[in-house]
């Protein structure tokens, strides 16, 4: 059977969350080195609170992909183990090198890892910080089968679906805090568990999707503004400390504000795709890279960091949004120009 036609807007949608996984990472930098009695620490904290949405906002990407592309052509096992053979080795290769990479730079700045201790990291995606999305993923794709199977049983009640999905998630929060303590929590695909879930339902009917974000952006839009400000502030509150009406809900206003980021960048998205051909190709361009980009930049960031160490305040804010930007551009076109090599895919995937 022939495979379903591209959806370009979530090439858009990874193009987006590509840069916001950056910008957050660029941003958590300063966070964590300039005194909350900075002038410019709130914009810091401010930018990097925005960014929250990124990986929740990438599993339901994954999921809407992964959906798109098998659920039309499913023929049981044998779909299984081509999916796997593709979706564990393609990016596990890639994500095996990285994390040696990492691994030998913690080593460098003095930290003492063992065999063991580096099976244990390469296992809970913690080589380094931002690895533990590819264990969350290869988890999906080892349970997503059984996920399909469920969901096409389910097709006729979305609600349903997506209740389930959102169960999972919050008795697993719940688990978390209130009874046991989960170790390497943030490595449990069940923590996303409604966003793998949601973006499944949407792969399965995207034009639906597609046609109730296009018919209800304005109050999609107004939703994201309200959750974006609202997430802002009581992230902001938590982090320094002071009092706020809301800071007992945390998370239950992360993952509003997740959610209606998700359907504000699909409509962003509709809006981007209809734009002229020289933006969509760059878009495109991105987007093709993100793997590559995803887990290559922290150390593009270190590098950068390391070369531009400076005392001088002004200096130091120049160097964090230009370093964003160059390593951007630098892991960019390096993923381009090792995608066209034989074994370029070892480091940035296919």
């Amino acid at each position: 059977m022939l495979r379903k036609s591209r959806i370009y807007e979530l090439d858009v949608f990874r193009a987006i969350c590509t840069i916001t996984v950056l910008l957050g990472h660029v941003t958590s930098y300063p966070v964590g080195f300039l005194s909350t009695d900075s002038r410019f620490y709130s914009l810091y904290l401010g930018v990097n609170s925005f960014c929250r949405f990124a990986i929740q906002a990438f599993l339901f990407l994954s999921g809407a992909v992964l959906a798109h592309s098998y659920a039309h052509r499913w023929q049981g096992p044998e779909s299984a183990l081509a999916m796997w053979r593709r979706r564990l080795l393609d990016p596990g290769i890639p994500y095996v090198v990285w994390s040696i990479i990492y691994t030998l730079l913690a080593i460098r700045r003095g930290r003492q890892i063992s065999a063991c201790t580096f099976l244990r990291l390469l296992a809970t995606g913690k080589a380094w910080d931002h690895l533990y999305f590819i264990v969350l993923m290869f988890q999906f794709y080892l349970l997503f089968p059984l996920m399909l199977r469920a969901l096409q049983s389910l097709r006729r009640q979305p609600w349903l679906w997506l209740g389930i999905g959102a169960l999972i998630q919050a008795g697993f929060c719940m688990w978390d805090q209130r009874v046991f303590a989960i170790p390497n929590r943030a490595s449990w695909a069940a923590r996303f568990g409604f966003y793998l879930f949601a973006g499944m339902l949407a792969g399965l009917d995207f034009d639906i999707l597609q046609d109730w974000t296009r018919k209800n952006k304005w109050p999609i839009s107004a939703a994201w503004a309200v959750s974006a400000a609202l997430n802002c502030s009581v992230s902001v509150a938590i982090r320094l400390g002071t009092p706020h009406a809301l800071s007992n809900y945390g998370e239950l206003i992360v993952n509003i504000y997740a959610i209606a980021s998700c359907l504000f960048f699909l409509a962003v998205s509709q809006w981007v795709t209809a734009g002229d051909g020289l933006s969509m190709r760059a878009v495109l361009s991105l987007s093709h890279a993100s793997f590559g980009i995803y887990l290559s930049h922290p150390l593009g960031l270190a590098i950068w960091r390391r070369l531009t160490a400076t005392g001088n305040p002004a200096l130091f804010h120049l160097s964090v949004w230009a370093g964003g930007a160059a390593v951007l551009a630098a892991s960019w076109a390096v993923t381009a120009m090792l995608k066209r090599s034989k074994w370029g895919w070892m480091l940035v995937g296919k």
